[in-house]
Order: C-alpha cells, then sequence, then structure tokens
C-alpha cells in the first residue's frame, strides 16, 4: 500500500484560537481525507507547518 506525506502551512491564527487547538484540529481534517498515521508540527523554512 503506497504511503503518503501531507504537509499543511499554518497562517495566521484568528483570534481566540488557541495555538495548541492547531495540531488536533488539522489531523481531523486530514482523517476526512484519509487514514492518519501520524502527525507532528515542524518548523520548515522559518515557517511553521503541519506534517
Amino acid at each position: 500500500m503506497p504511503s503518503y506525506r501531507v504537509t499543511m502551512a499554518i497562517g495566521a491564527l484568528a483570534a481566540g484560537v488557541p495555538a495548541d487547538s492547531v495540531l488536533p484540529a488539522a489531523t481531523a481534517a486530514a482523517r476526512e481525507l484519509a487514514v492518519v498515521g501520524a502527525a507532528d508540527v515542524q518548523g520548515i523554512s522559518g515557517q511553521a507547518r503541519v506534517v
């Protein structure tokens, strides 16, 4: 079975959105389209991204 990595750039958070809610929300959104084996936040080229 093929394995794929999805990377999402994190933009500015809306007012009142806690930073620690980004990873769970992004993971839940990805689960609507695919099986998610793991999730992590990384800094890539000075930008926060969910991988």
